[in-house]
């Protein structure tokens, strides 16, 4: 019997196709009915439970938002009680990843704008009652420190590591709003309509806004820069503040640094993968003495 055969309505699906990319233990399937509507589901274990419901509660806030992105649809019990799925509405398209390289660089400046709105509009959902941000700064102190005494560490982190420990309580203070939490290429669709799909709300919670940018040193600078660039621009509606390019710093040399010691896990490939990746950052930011990174003052037409 397959996992999802209990599931209210499964008898009208005509097609379930195991979705095997991304890094989440959720099983994902591709849900297609008879009728020809396309869904995403996810199932994952019970013990889940209380925190996919919390999931489940945002993610039918974030449908509130008139951008094209993975609705609820329901959430129950499958497997006879023992699992957990969320069915949510699938957006069609293409990965902005792969599809961005072949635009021209005012229609990616464009869907990178139309990305910063989205953020903007979702940053500005009010929180439910009794909602708020965690306190992370003495975990993201214990994943700096794993990292120090690690064996991956990269030439020239000092700069970087000094600003994330100095800035990290001062960041604790910033409003609470409600996050995508892995918001980057990899989680955008380009739509057939031209438009920018938002997909993968499972890490979404509640924190600073403006760490929402932190994935797009590493992940987006790399496809497009004009797209990083309308990212930016279309959440300020024009030019960002000095005090947002001194918190994203603080963000990149955290996520930077952080990723590396994550790659630990995984061999010495990934390993390489997040050096490099920190090492484009230090270069960037020149070593972390420089707040708006180099990408975006060279779009500008400013010094380097």
């Amino acid at each position: 019997m397959n996992e999802w055969q209990d599931i209210p309505g499964a008898g009208r699906w005509d097609e379930v196709t195991p979705i095997l990319a991304g890094w989440s233990a959720e099983r994902k399937y591709r849900v297609r009915t008879r009728a020809g509507e396309d869904f995403l589901l996810r199932i994952t274990g019970m013990e889940q439970r209380p925190q996919k419901e919390v999931e489940y509660r945002r993610i039918r806030r974030f449908g509130e938002l008139p951008f094209p992105l993975s609705r609820a649809v329901e959430m129950g019990e499958c497997q006879g009680g023992r699992s957990l799925y969320m069915l949510l509405e699938w957006v069609e398209g293409e990965s902005l990843e792969t599809a961005l390289p072949r635009l021209a660089p005012d229609e990616q400046y464009r869907l990178g704008r139309e990305a910063g709105q989205f953020l903007r509009a979702l940053h500005s959902l009010p929180l439910s009652p009794g909602e708020g941000a965690e306190d992370l700064i003495g975990r993201r102190l214990d994943k700096l420190a794993r990292y120090e005494q690690g064996s991956a560490r990269v030439e020239g982190d000092q700069a970087a590591l000094a600003l994330v420990k100095a800035q990290l309580p001062l960041l604790a203070a910033r409003p609470a709003v409600y996050l995508h939490g892995d918001f980057h290429l990899g989680n955008l669709i380009f739509t057939p309509q031209g438009r920018v799909g938002i997909i993968d709300f499972n890490r979404q919670r509640i924190g600073d806004g403006w760490e929402e940018f932190r994935m797009v040193q590493a992940f987006d600078v790399p496809v497009s820069i004009p797209f990083s660039v309308g990212q930016v621009q279309g959440y300020w509606q024009g030019e960002p503040p000095e005090p947002f390019w001194q918190a994203l710093a603080a963000y990149v040399a955290y996520n930077s640094l952080g990723a590396v010691e994550w790659a630990e896990a995984f061999g010495p490939a990934k390993v390489a993968d997040m050096q490099a990746r920190c090492r484009s950052a230090l270069a960037d930011y020149d070593g972390f003495a420089q707040p708006v990174p180099r990408w975006y003052r060279e779009w500008k037409g400013l010094p380097a």
